[in-house]
């Protein structure tokens, strides 16, 4: 689907387009949307979902380990969708969870050998390089200054579907 045929949908909707947030609202959505689609089309033979990727990257980003509460905020999930999703993660021994010998009740989450190799793969991601290929590099900064302050205005404004950290 193009972006005309959703702007055509909408209008049918009775739904004022004009609205720049609206407007900005649907781009950032229509992307997310497309570019999840063609991720998951290029993890299919890794076996691997869209947010099984960011989850290893989330991971790796923390330097190994990330506990469980940290791990649910980075990735906007509830901690019981977050338990869920490692559930799977660890039967396909991507990665593995441990207590915390000093307080039981912390769990912390470390890459296993298979999810080392497999995200040395999903960072070379062909379909989000083409996707954002048409901005220089001055646009990709821009873009992510600008999410960046979306981002850190949301998490300080208490929304309250957000993941709480301890």
């Amino acid at each position: 689907m193009n972006i005309e045929g959703t702007n055509a949908r909408i209008r049918r909707m009775s739904i004022d387009i004009s609205d720049p947030t609206f407007k900005l609202w649907m781009r950032i959505n229509l992307a997310k949307h497309m570019l999840s689609m063609e991720r998951a089309s290029e993890l299919k033979p890794m076996q691997i979902s869209p947010i099984q990727a960011t989850t290893l990257i989330a991971i790796k980003a923390a330097q190994n380990p990330v506990n469980m509460a940290q791990l649910s905020y980075w990735l906007g999930c509830s901690p019981p969708t977050t338990t869920r999703l490692l559930d799977r993660m660890e039967k396909a021994n991507l990665l593995e969870r441990k207590r915390d010998g000093k307080n039981r009740k912390e769990v912390y989450v470390y890459l296993t050998d298979k999810g080392e190799s497999v995200i040395e793969k999903v960072v070379h991601s062909q379909a989000i390089r083409d996707a954002f290929q048409v901005l220089d590099s001055d646009e990709q900064a821009q873009l992510l200054t600008s999410l960046g302050k979306v981002l850190r205005h949301i998490y300080s404004s208490n929304f309250s579907t957000l993941p709480k950290t301890r």
